[in-house]
């Protein structure tokens, strides 16, 4: 709650994101076959690139820095244990795992889901209303969608969002 309180919601955001371009990676498989386009297009300006909380690693490794990565895991993960975040912003769901935020180097922006009634208003209440909502699917990828979707990016795309799967669920 302090850290949410200190880093503030999705306010900044709107302005950030409006106008431009938006690309969402997943950590699909399809996701590696994307890398030099992505690398490419990474360093445009009117680009933002959001990574969802598993595919942060492998962008990293490949050489691509995200500017916003997105988490809502809300139990201890190392998704981003060991890589240098301090240049890219944390898109955190209110509940996310306090370890993830606290360790986080770059800055933090929190919201909450979209979701109200009891238990939700509560928790809401508790987190702070002002941080702002985004609609979800229950995953990450559909909560960065609504979050670009909101902010009036200019176009989105999904890379690496896989919807079916062969061998394996998830890029190396």
């Amino acid at each position: 709650k302090p850290l949410s309180a200190r880093c503030g919601g999705l306010q900044s955001l709107v302005g950030a994101l409006k106008g431009r371009h938006v690309v969402i990676c997943g950590a699909g498989p399809s996701l590696e076959e994307n890398y030099r386009h992505l690398g490419k297009i990474a360093e445009r300006g009117n680009v933002a690139l959001i990574a969802a909380d598993m595919a942060f690693r492998p962008l990293m490794r490949a050489g691509i820095r995200p500017r916003y990565a997105i988490s809502c895991e809300t139990t201890p993960r190392d998704f981003f244990s060991g890589l240098d975040t301090s240049k890219t912003e944390l898109l955190a769901f209110s509940c996310v795992c306090p370890r993830t935020a606290r360790e986080w180097k770059g800055s933090v922006r929190f919201y909450n889901w979209l979701l109200h009634g009891e238990p939700w208003d509560a928790l809401w209440n508790e987190a702070g209303v002002s941080l702002g909502f985004a609609a979800t699917g229950s995953i990450v990828t559909s909560q960065a969608l609504s979050i670009a979707l909101g902010c009036g990016a200019q176009s989105v795309m999904l890379a690496g969002n896989d919807l079916g799967f062969s061998d394996r669920c998830y890029a190396r």
